[in-house]
Parts: C-alpha cells; sequence; structure tokens
C-alpha cells in the first residue's frame, strides 16, 4: 500500500542501554566499537578463540583499511580497539 514503516517514538527511560552483539569475529568487534561510541554498553558473546577468522590462521586480505594481516593478529588489534 505504499505505507512508510515508522517505529514508535522511544522514550530516553526505555532506551536500551546494553546491547548484546553475537560473535567475536570482524562483524562482532566492529558493532561492538560503533555500539560503545552510541554510548551503549556492548556485551559479545562468542568463543574463547575468538570465532572462525581467529582460529583458522589465516591470511586477511580483503578487510577494509588491512592491507596485511593474519586472522588472529586483526582480531587482536580490533579486541584492542574494542576494550579502550
Amino acid at each position: 500500500d505504499g505505507a512508510m514503516f515508522s517505529p514508535p517514538p522511544v522514550s530516553s527511560a526505555a532506551a536500551p542501554l546494553r546491547i548484546v552483539i553475537l560473535g567475536g569475529g570482524p562483524a562482532g568487534l566492529s558493532a561492538a566499537i560503533y555500539a560503545a561510541r552510541a554510548g551503549l554498553s556492548p556485551v559479545v558473546v562468542a568463543p574463547a578463540f575468538g570465532g572462525q577468522l581467529q582460529g583458522k590462521g589465516v591470511d586477511v586480505e580483503n578487510f577494509p583499511g588491512v592491507m596485511e594481516a593474519t586472522g588472529p593478529g586483526l582480531v587482536a588489534r580490533m579486541r584492542r580497539q574494542a576494550a579502550a
């Protein structure tokens, strides 16, 4: 019918303060970094070893802004940034 979806207004009292992110790879850690920048308290739920990219130890050649890195190296740098 062409109607646009418009979410109901959210009062500041009902605004979320904590967000749960599933996955500790580049996408999950990026989400955590941006959530923290937005003033939320992200909680990342992921395996201790950091997800598939961390476990494989492969070279990363296609992640924006990263010319050379290994999977574990990239995840370690992203974890440091997310924790800061």
